[in-house]
């Protein structure tokens, strides 16, 4: 247990009636694992004796009493004036301002910190379950309307996700803005190696002297280049001794020192697992925070659970868009849909907000300059990574340039060597250049550099040797992605303290390469590494390792004429800032040789609409889809197809050992979606499908009836249960899917599709059951398109597969490829099977906007296999 004085009662009220709040000092919060508590300052409105008001609660470690004016004077100076009064905390929601908008704002000293007793341990589990306890005391005070949100900065953003996780009771809404979530990937070990430089200046001048019992924290000066403790009051407690302190904390710089892996407790303690969160959340990433913030709000957005959260990227310095009037207008209707329930933008709305909202970076606006930088477009999007991107390979050359394409040979051979260890000081670097972009080209999202690397043996041994003691050998990767205007000047950007900054970096420890193929989180353009002692592969001198290095994601708009450059170090270059990694203990290496025939693979390269390539667009914004049977095979690719195309979409699996196949399904669509439990081939299953998703979306605009199965045996051996399990799905559940959707459907322009098949016009042998049912279904779509359009101002139309790869046909095994070879070998368009994609693209075609002209239409996705 910690060390502390006699814990006493420091409340403090002040009626502040010039501000109209109310300004309760030092409030004492009960936790639930400690006799000790933790402190916080309330502001509440004047009214809030007679009314109950949703709360903002903050936690954190740089002093609830610390004045921002006096904790970095010159971004105060800065801040917009509607957010700047006497109780202005550093990267904290401004209580004046709050508190007039209806809301009650807590802000707390965390653990071991400020007036707060106990183990000063940041980030870690325990001071995440005392917020926890902060969270809940919130909800259940007088004052309170028991819903809590969470807004904050930076530490006081990266907080969200852990207590989020947790879900105590009353949390409705997080904004985490500009806060990483992945403590070991984001913040300290980036690819592996260290952050030292920034971990050291935080601890010191904003943590550490803030400790709780530290003695003359009053009058602690710091140099004015930046933020600090400055200003804090003295423990009203009483202060402790040195020794008491040191045992009353966990030093974060020699912690992270002395911890390596992602596997060791230390950095264990502070995981958690993001689809934990639920709550609604709207993530805010800054382009320009490449060494910190960035990659933990996008990969927090990604893989959160939540239903309905949202993505918001913006420019400029990291301490001041959060107080922007329309930033805050932004923050003020998010948290008044899910805290007040006054929600007229439709945040609260499955589908009506496109999720993601863009910042372009356009032009050449210099950097640390707000007002220029307000010239830079915003675009909203319904998915990220954007569902349209299109990856293009760059490849290395022998010339040390970057070449575009899928294809690049040489004859020639090169090695590109340079020194290791290189530093800020004394970088070590070769760079590879694009050669002019001939149109006007925009790159956002995931970059990942596949290169080829070796490390030179001494001058005394053999190159071919190899030989060398397990772990005395290492290489640390240091990748810089630079923008080139027309003229070669080099355009940057503003970075997290309004420095210049490149478009992005990544890093590697070459020991730390090992990925993990089969992680849901592992795809092609971003490689998932757990970083785990058991993980760590040797480096050997002079043998050449391939390796992924992950480029934090980026946005730019290279304008015609303009070039981008890679370069590759050995250590930190321009750009790095104050996250710098120079720990003597983490780096140890010599000399790195990189092999000629790398490639830098996988640029999110996406082009604008008026450039050669096009994209689809969300011509299905804000429309509802229901696929029958969508878990897996074609009914999941047309899901995806449809909400690529801006609808939302509801999943459909028939039994619950099909849950987590579904949710997977779920995880790929480019919007909001859910999932139902129901089977199609029951009397009730349909109807229930029907009433899940209206409640969710309140509407239905699409209609897929994909669900069916199939039986192939000799007619002999088909059984009466074989009939009634075809006909019952494949018949019936159409049937009584269309007629239960029917009320619901949209009065304009929507949409009937039946999947039907190529079986029931090739009439197949083996097929007599499934053949039948699905002419059946043929027929009863020419029946609907007669009948239906004029009553329910839908259209009726059909899509008859051919034999398609899905995950059944690929189980079905050899002797069933053997049977179907011979009528693959006839198809006109291919010997091949068809691919799920091109069975969606049909059903997607006939469900825009411009095919409201085609009705009772059968299309033949089949190759040509079947013609009429």
């Amino acid at each position: 247990m910690a060390e502390t004085k006699v814990i006493r009662d420091l409340l403090e009220v002040h009626r502040d009636e010039e501000n109209s709040l109310i300004f309760e000092k030092n409030v004492s919060i009960p936790l639930r694992n400690s006799d000790l508590p933790v402190r916080c300052n309330v502001y509440r409105p004047l009214e809030s004796n007679e009314k109950k008001f949703p709360v903002l609660v903050t936690y954190g470690p740089y002093g609830k009493d610390i004045p921002y004016a006096t904790f970095h004077a010159g971004s105060f100076n800065e801040v917009n004036t509607q957010h700047k009064s006497k109780y202005s905390a550093w990267e904290t929601p401004d209580p004046v301002f709050w508190t007039r908008n209806g809301y009650v704002v807590v802000r707390c000293d965390e653990r071991g910190l400020g007036q707060s007793p106990g183990l000063l341990d940041t980030m870690s589990r325990g001071t995440s379950e005392c917020f926890f306890d902060v969270v809940e005391w919130a909800a259940e005070q007088p004052w309170s309307s028991g819903k809590v949100g969470l807004l904050g900065i930076s530490y006081y953003a990266g907080t969200q996700w852990r207590v989020a996780a947790r879900k105590p009771k009353g949390l409705a809404a997080i904004i985490p803005w500009e806060g990483m979530s992945d403590y070991y990937r984001d913040r300290c070990r980036h690819g592996g190696i260290l952050s030292n430089s920034f971990i050291s200046f935080w601890w010191n001048r904003q943590v550490l002297v803030n400790q709780y019992g530290k003695a003359g924290r009053s009058k602690l000066q710091f140099p004015l280049d930046g933020p600090g403790a400055r200003g804090q009051e003295d423990t009203i407690e009483g202060d402790l001794s040195e020794d008491a302190l040191k045992r009353n904390r966990r030093d974060q710089t020699e912690d992270n020192e002395a911890n390596r892996f992602l596997d060791e407790e230390y950095y264990s303690s502070k995981t958690f697992d993001f689809n934990d969160i639920e709550v609604p959340l709207l993530s805010v990433a800054n382009w320009g925070g490449i060494l910190l913030h960035l990659r933990g709000n996008v990969e927090g957005y990604r893989w959160a659970g939540s239903k309905l959260k949202y993505l918001r990227f913006i420019t400029g310095r990291h301490d001041l868009p959060f107080y922007y009037e329309e930033e805050v207008n932004i923050q003020k209707s998010f948290l008044d849909a899910f805290l007040r329930g006054v929600d007229p933008d439709g945040w609260s709305i499955p589908g009506k907000l496109p999720p993601v909202t863009l910042t372009l970076r356009k032009g050449n606006v210099g950097y640390n300059n707000a007002v220029a930088e307000k010239s830079f477009p915003k675009r909203t999007e319904l998915a990220w990574p954007i569902p349209r991107t299109e990856y293009t390979k760059y490849f290395l050359t022998p010339e040390q340039t970057l070449h575009p394409g899928n294809a690049y040979s040489s004859t020639s051979e090169k090695k590109v060597s340079y020194e290791a260890l290189g530093s800020l000081a004394k970088p070590y670097s070769v760079h590879f250049k694009s050669h002019p972009f001939q149109q006007e080209t925009e790159i956002t999202g995931h970059i990942l550099a596949h290169l080829n690397v070796s490390v030179t043996p001494p001058t005394d041994q053999d190159p071919a040797d190899g030989s060398s003691e397990a772990g005395d050998t290492d290489i640390d990767i240091f990748l810089t992605l630079r923008h080139f205007e027309a003229s070669g000047r080099e355009v940057l950007y503003t970075g997290t303290a309004g420095d210049g900054v490149p478009l992005t970096k990544g890093w590697l420890r070459v020991s730390l390469r090992k990925t993990d193929p089969e992680h849901p989180r592992h795809n092609e353009y971003m490689p998932y590494r757990a970083y785990r002692s058991t993980d760590v592969q040797e480096v050997h001198k002079g043998v050449v390792y391939a390796v992924d290095v992950e480029i934090w994601p980026t946005n730019v708009v290279v304008e015609k004429g303009g070039r981008l450059a890679l370069e590759v170090s050995s250590g930190d270059t321009q750009g790095c800032g104050i996250f710098k990694h120079e720990s003597e203990i983490d780096r140890h290496l010599t000399r790195i040789v990189t092999a000629a025939y790398n490639y830098f693979r996988s640029f999110s390269r996406y082009t604008r609409l008026h450039t050669k390539t096009n994209f689809p667009m969300a011509t299905l914004q804000n429309k509802v889809a229901i696929v029958t049977g969508s878990d897996s095979g074609i009914g999941a690719q047309i899901a995806r197809e449809l909400s690529i195309l801006g609808a939302n979409v509801v999943i459909n699996y028939p039994f619950s050992q099909f849950k987590e196949r579904a949710k997977a399904v779920l995880k790929t669509l480019a919007t909001p979606g859910i999932a139902v439990e129901a089977d199609i081939s029951t009397i009730e299953g349909p109807n229930f499908l029907i009433e899940q998703a209206v409640a969710a979306y309140g509407k239905i605009d699409i209609v897929v009836n994909n669900a069916g199965i199939a039986v192939n045996l000799p007619f002999e051996d088909q059984t009466l249960a074989h009939w009634d399990s075809l006909v019952n799905l494949n018949c019936r559940g159409t049937f009584l899917t269309t007629q239960a959707a029917l009320k619901y459907l949209s009065p304009r322009d929507s949409r009937i599709v039946n999947i039907c098949s190529i079986s029931a016009k090739e009439a197949p042998a083996m097929q007599t059951i499934y053949a039948g049912t699905k002419g059946m279904v043929d027929s009863m779509t020419r029946v609907w398109a007669k009948e239906l359009p004029k009553k329910y101002g839908c259209t009726v139309n059909s899509v008859s597969p051919g034999p398609t790869m899905t995950e059944g046909f690929a189980q079905a095994g050899d002797e069933m490829m053997k049977m179907l070879q011979p009528v693959i070998d006839k198809t006109p368009g291919g010997a091949r099977l068809g691919k799920t994609e091109e069975i969606a693209y049909a059903v997607t075609m006939l469900c825009s906007p411009k095919a409201s002209w085609i009705n009772g239409v059968n299309i033949s996705a089949c190759g040509g296999l079947w013609m009429s």
